[in-house]
């Protein structure tokens, strides 16, 4: 939801084939939008913390691009599929059951969200009283 005030940030999932190069790159590019406490460290480390202490996911907040403020997050594609599939961690499955919008699809994640979104439809269901008029309160 976009704030009058333009302070809203927008949200990036970047799903990549290989974590470690991309931060490799990304660092080289970028190095301000990673914390100078992992810029130092390097991409192994960042891609440690996101595969051992996160959920395989490694977010950089707060990048300015062009006049807007995103926050970016970069995984795995398998990592990515395998969450959309069996809420593994369902921390991005849970992300993708808001309204999104896909940007580039080289592994058919519309496809594969629309997985999610009927188990979420499913799941909401089942919740339900025996009795209800409004099912989209629960959805």
């Amino acid at each position: 939801h976009a704030r009058p005030d333009g302070t809203s940030m927008v949200d990036y999932i970047l799903g990549v084939a290989d974590p470690l190069q991309w931060h490799s790159e990304n660092l080289a590019r970028n190095p301000t939008h990673y914390s100078s406490w992992m810029a130092r460290r390097g991409p192994e480390a960042v891609t440690w913390l996101a595969d051992r202490v996160g959920v395989g996911v490694y977010f950089n907040p707060f990048v300015e691009w062009g006049d807007k403020r995103i926050k970016y997050g970069v995984v795995a594609m398998k990592d990515l599929a395998t969450d959309i599939l069996t809420w593994d961690q369902f921390y991005l499955s849970g992300r993708l059951q808001k309204p999104v919008r896909v940007l580039v699809d080289n592994w058919d994640i519309r496809m594969v969200n629309t997985v999610n979104l009927k188990m979420a439809a499913a799941a909401s269901l089942l919740l339900l009283p025996k009795e209800f008029t409004e099912v989209w309160w629960q959805l």
